[in-house]
């Protein structure tokens, strides 16, 4: 940390209108925005929302998902779009240069349904979704992330279920996200 730059890199390969375009006046970013480093890639979340329509509303023109620099920010690749749905990427944990998790759900990010889980195994080249996986929504305040990977297999998850009925709980999982247990 003892050197800083401004990182501005170019977007590349993010078409430039139409679905799945970042908007070209951006009224927000994701506030939880993540930088992750894995390897020699950079990961960044985004959620950005278009003042196209003339401000925020629930019909402006959004995009969310995930950006990869491998050259340490002077280009960025789009790795996971989330167009066209509105859904939005609310968390990514990496274990190591080849594995990451993205917490995704429909809605924005401080609004968001029920959660689904992105992972890959090839350092963000392609993602799959797993199935009937529901971490809940973001944990604690002042949790950088709800859930984290310790290595390719086992992670833990603050989860906080989306009715005031049960309560919150610790889950883990030991075989890369396919299912969790309270612990």
């Amino acid at each position: 940390g003892g050197d800083w730059r401004q990182c501005s890199g170019t977007i590349v390969g993010v078409p430039t209108s139409g679905i799945g375009a970042l908007p070209k006046q951006v009224y927000r970013l994701q506030s939880a925005a993540q930088v992750l480093a894995a390897g020699s890639s950079v990961f960044l979340t985004y959620y950005a929302r278009s003042l196209e329509t003339g401000g925020p509303s629930s019909t402006a023109s959004t995009s969310s998902g995930i950006l990869v620099s491998t050259d340490r920010g002077a280009t960025w690749h789009r790795c996971v779009s989330l167009a066209p749905s509105r859904d939005s990427v609310l968390y990514l944990a990496v274990s190591d240069a080849r594995h990451l998790w993205a917490l995704c759900a429909p809605g924005q990010p401080d609004h968001p349904g029920p959660t689904y889980l992105l992972r890959s195994t090839n350092a963000g080249a392609s993602w799959s979704r797993l199935p009937g996986v529901h971490l809940g929504i973001a944990g604690l305040p002042g949790f950088t992330s709800p859930f984290s990977f310790v290595d390719a297999r086992h992670g833990w998850s603050w989860f906080v279920p989306y009715s005031g009925a049960a309560a919150a709980e610790v889950r883990t999982t030991s075989d890369g996200g396919q299912s969790w247990q309270e612990v």
